[in-house]
């Protein structure tokens, strides 16, 4: 950590809220600042012009100063205002590290002074490796998407490195849509994520539903061959890519993800085989939540094809999210394909029971297990689960939603103590391990004393009856 006395000092930006350190403590100053009285002014209004500003001091500061500086300013740093402040007071060294964060931009008027900056330095825009314009803090306004977009182009142009890519997919105009479209296929995505408008806070923005739109991205993702992370979210609109009754509208990508996460999308088997792409072999990550419009046959044959390399899967379904007609319960054998998974994440209302515990138990190198259904999960199957060869699960969390209080303090203790006795991490409803063993052993006089006339007395008598016989 940084000494208290000089590295916790701070100041706030006139025009953000980002809290930044006012300047490097006085031990790393340069030799000849240390005799000075007057402690130079270490950054600068961001709001203000920057011809109006005298110039700069730049400090060369170490890497490692650098990551306890920033360390101490946390999220801080992905601000516009962090980024201008910091970039004109520092050496090069520190702005391409800072500019190595994910750059996140706020308005227009960020974007025209972001993009002011890097056009000014080229080494600080080929450090740029994310950019993010999901609109967190809800400045995006409908009468300036487009120009919002048209200078996100601009900045995207200057950069040619960037390999991340966060942003409210907007509804655009043909010729802003086709320069910002067009300038991102060119870049080398690895992760894009793509919030559609419709599951924005602001809710006043137009959807992007519309063909246009749709075919954009599809575009987009045919570009990008070195795509390896792929997030989707809030496309209740989107459109079938391909058919059974006709050839498809896109080329198929070529991409090999490594992930893949679907939350809130309207998607058909079709839809989802595209955006697979050619991933059936190289897929680690799947995430599939409150995604409408699939069925059983389709979740069975994805885990078929990504099964030999899928190491964590998450599915967040209800009954309502499958076509009609809609499956009383899924067969839990659709997983048995998955013989590489680790992680497994399973939240339904009815569509999986406590016997998928049992298939569970098959899968050889499953670590950590998260079952959340609306029954409550039967004592005599989670016993049967533990009693199997566990040797690789480190982690179980049961969570039921009609009842808070499932099972006596028995059984609870008794799942516990199997747990702890495998290495096993155990939680049941949000009880902790500890905190059944406190509730277990917090019992009243009575029952205690009638655990030890059961279990303590009876072997102890048997231990004293031997040692008289000697």
């Amino acid at each position: 950590m940084l000494p208290p006395a000089e590295s916790t000092r701070m100041v706030y930006s006139k025009s953000k809220d980002a809290l930044l350190p006012a300047q490097p403590p006085s031990s790393l100053r340069n030799a000849a600042d240390s005799d000075s009285e007057e402690e130079p002014e270490a950054f600068f209004d961001c709001s203000d012009d920057l011809e109006e500003q005298p110039a700069p001091i730049c400090r060369s500061l170490p890497v490692e100063l650098l990551d306890l500086i920033f360390a101490q300013v946390g999220e801080d740093t992905k601000t516009l205002s962090a980024c201008s402040l910091v970039s004109r007071a520092w050496g090069e060294s520190a702005r391409r590290k800072l500019f190595g964060c994910p750059l996140g931009v706020t308005d227009e008027e960020s974007l025209r002074r972001v993009r002011n900056l890097l056009d000014s330095n080229r080494s600080l825009a080929r450090s740029v490796r994310a950019v993010d314009l999901s609109n967190q803090q809800g400045r995006y306004r409908v009468s300036k998407l487009n120009e919002v977009f048209r200078r996100a182009a601009g900045v995207l142009r200057l950069t040619p490195n960037v390999t991340d890519i966060t942003m409210l997919h907007v509804a655009l105009s043909q010729l802003v849509r086709q320069k910002f479209f067009g300038t991102l296929r060119v870049l080398p995505i690895k992760d894009a994520t793509f919030y559609s408008t419709g599951w924005s806070r602001t809710g006043s923005l137009n959807v992007a539903g519309e063909a246009p739109e749709i075919d954009a991205l599809a575009h987009a993702l045919v570009a990008w061959r070195s795509l390896k992370y792929l997030t989707l979210s809030g496309y209740v609109s989107y459109p079938q890519l391909l058919t059974s009754a006709s050839p498809p509208v896109h080329a198929f990508p070529s991409y090999r993800l490594q992930g893949l996460r679907l939350v809130s999308c309207e998607l058909q088997a079709p839809t989802l085989l595209w955006l697979l792409g050619s991933s059936g072999s190289s897929l680690r990550q799947l995430t599939l939540s409150a995604t409408s419009g699939l069925d059983s046959e389709v979740l069975s044959h994805i885990f078929k094809l990504v099964g030999p390399t899928l190491e964590q899967l998450s599915l967040s379904l209800d009954r309502d999210d499958f076509t009609v007609p809609r499956p009383d319960m899924l067969d839990p054998t659709i997983l048995a394909p998955l013989l590489n998974l680790k992680v497994i994440m399973l939240s339904t209302d009815q569509m999986f029971g406590d016997d998928v515990l049992a298939q569970l138990a098959l899968l050889p190198r499953l670590e950590s297990a998260t079952l959340a259904f609306l029954t409550a999960f039967r004592h005599s199957s989670v016993d049967a689960f533990l009693a199997n060869d566990l040797h690789t699960l480190d982690s179980l969390v049961l969570d039921t939603w009609d009842s808070m209080d499932i099972w006596n303090d028995s059984q609870r203790y008794h799942v516990a103590k199997l747990c702890t006795s495998k290495g096993i991490a155990f939680s049941l409803n949000g009880l902790t391990q500890e905190a059944i063993e406190d509730a277990w052993f917090g019992l009243d006089v009575g029952e205690c004393w009638t655990v030890l006339e059961d279990q303590v007395w009876p072997t102890a008598r048997c231990r004293w009856a031997s040692d008289r016989s000697l």
